[in-house]
């Protein structure tokens, strides 16, 4: 005997109901993503700061502006920036888009005192979307100094670090032991910063000191400058 045919088993397929469920599941995930994804929500842009500037020991440097992302000219909430390549300090912030920003940097001691950098509000607009940076330098502080920058290029072998020291006593009054160390994060450009009082001749050298603690002094005869009254100073050199 021939078995008997199954097909008329088999249920049809129920395109009407199948259709209203994937109907209703497509309505259901538009509506989430409106709910996710507002209309006319605003573009927004990433803006990395960078800014370099020499503080002393238990000073942080802060970026605080007009915006509500940089506190609102509110210090207590200004975004920290990292010493991670002092004296290079850094944070990126994600900001409305095309927004025109005004911002400065602040320096806060431990005990949470505030220091505002003198010159006129710093002033940019974002780009609609995407990524852009600040590259500033510490503008003069309330205290008249003057912010000096040293950026030297030289070679060094494993274990060596490059310093300048010099005359004045916030460049070690010529004693390598308290040299203002420099920063590799540019290799083989070393840089550093510090305040310096303003309109003073400034005598300086560039060492490098070996792991062993032994000194290399630059050749040649001292480099020399004079402070401006107000704003920064940078000097550029090459090891000689």
């Amino acid at each position: 005997m021939f078995p008997h045919s199954t097909e008329h088993a088999r249920p049809a397929p129920r395109t009407g109901h199948a259709r209203r469920a994937f109907v209703l599941l497509t309505a259901l995930v538009v509506a989430l993503a409106c709910m996710a994804l507002p209309a006319g929500a605003a573009s927004a842009s990433t803006v990395t700061f960078t800014a370099e500037a020499a503080t002393h020991v238990g000073q942080n440097i802060f970026v605080v502006g007009s915006v509500p992302q940089l506190g609102a000219w509110n210090p207590a909430e200004a975004v920290a920036l990292s010493p991670a390549d002092y004296p290079r300090w850094r944070a990126a912030v994600t900001l409305p888009g095309g927004t025109a920003v005004q911002y400065k940097y602040i320096k806060k001691d431990s005990t949470g005192a505030v220091s505002w950098e003198s010159s006129p509000n710093r002033t940019f607009t974002t780009p609609a979307a995407g990524t852009v940076t600040r590259s500033d330098v510490w503008a003069q502080g309330a205290s008249g100094q003057v912010a000096a920058s040293f950026n030297v290029e030289a070679a060094t072998a494993f274990g060596q670090s490059v310093f300048v020291v010099g005359d004045l006593p916030e460049l070690g009054g010529w004693d390598p032991a308290r040299a203002l160390r420099l920063s590799s994060g540019d290799y083989p450009v070393w840089r550093g910063a510090l305040l310096l009082p303003p309109d003073t001749a400034v005598a300086f050298k560039y060492v490098k000191k070996n792991s062993d603690g032994s000194v290399i002094w630059e050749s040649g005869p001292d480099r020399t400058f004079t402070t401006p009254p107000t704003g920064t100073a940078s000097r550029n050199d090459s090891w000689r």
